[in-house]
């Protein structure tokens, strides 16, 4: 049987996602976000903030000035992820 850690089923990208959106209260477009982090894949991006979503950590904003789709962090999700944040720097 085999058992995944936790940091083997997040995303390789999850941290770059999640300081993007800590540092951008109003939130960001899925391309912002793909920019925070390169070498993501735009299905990478996609699943992360789906998850987040549903986890009630992001949700959508109103649209951005061009139209696009904008994400930002709801109350817990800028809880849990500053918190992580601060256990990782300690």
């Amino acid at each position: 049987m085999v058992v995944h850690r936790l940091s083997e089923r997040r995303s390789p990208s999850g941290d770059a996602f999640s300081r993007a959106l800590l540092d951008a209260p109003a939130g960001l477009s899925f391309a912002q976000l793909q920019a925070a982090a390169p070498d993501a894949e735009p299905g990478e991006v996609a699943a992360w903030i789906g998850h987040a979503i549903a986890e009630g950590l992001a949700d959508e904003s109103l649209p951005g000035p061009e139209g696009e789709r904008v994400f930002r962090l709801r109350a817990r999700g800028r809880r849990l992820l500053t918190a992580r944040r601060r256990r990782s720097v300690a």
